[in-house]
């Protein structure tokens, strides 16, 4: 509001700022499903693919929540366009990737339900594939460790293997180095 006089010159100035948005997707979903968040500018915590906008057109700084068991990515400086959306990825790292092997027993005159975990590959964003051996037979396994390290499989047996199975797991996060058991 400019007010003005009867016989005077009033004046007004004004700077316009150019904006913009910014949008982060965070991965893998077992990280976002334990809380995964980012924010820029240290502002509010966002829900990964949520967008922010209003920013002014210059650079910014995107930062990512800290969660158990997950590696952190790295802070970001960003450089937001004006009248765009400007797209980041942030993705998390599973704490316990590497190749595990091991034995089980339910009991040591119980060989029917003793055996091996066998070449547990499990990757960075918290997928595993391996073989499970008991007695003569040879199953593979895969799946997801959920955002706490825990992991559930279903193995089919016929009856006279002792019929199906279910194999649980935990990540171990206690022990150094990470034992999964």
């Amino acid at each position: 509001s400019i007010a003005v006089s009867n016989e005077t010159t009033a004046t007004a100035s004004g700077t316009y700022v150019a904006t913009g948005s910014l949008q982060v997707s965070i991965g893998p979903a077992t990280a976002i499903n334990g809380g995964a968040q980012w924010q820029v500018d240290f502002g509010t915590w966002q829900i990964s693919g949520a967008t922010v906008t209003n920013l002014s057109a210059t650079s910014h700084a995107v930062s990512f929540r800290g969660i158990d068991y997950w590696g952190v990515p790295a802070n970001q400086t960003v450089s937001i366009k004006a009248n765009s959306v400007t797209k980041v990825t942030g993705t998390y790292t599973f704490n316990a990737p590497g190749i595990y092997n091991g034995l089980f027993a339910q009991g040591i005159t119980n060989v029917a339900s003793s055996g091996m975990l066998s070449g547990l590959t499990v990757t960075a964003a918290g997928t595993y594939s391996g073989k499970l051996l008991i007695g003569d037979s040879t199953n593979a396994i895969s799946g997801t460790f959920n955002a706490s390290g825990q992991a559930t499989n279903s193995i089919p047996r016929v009856a006279k293997l002792g019929g199906p199975l279910t194999l649980q797991m935990q990540v171990n996060w206690n022990n150094s180095p990470l034992t999964v058991g």
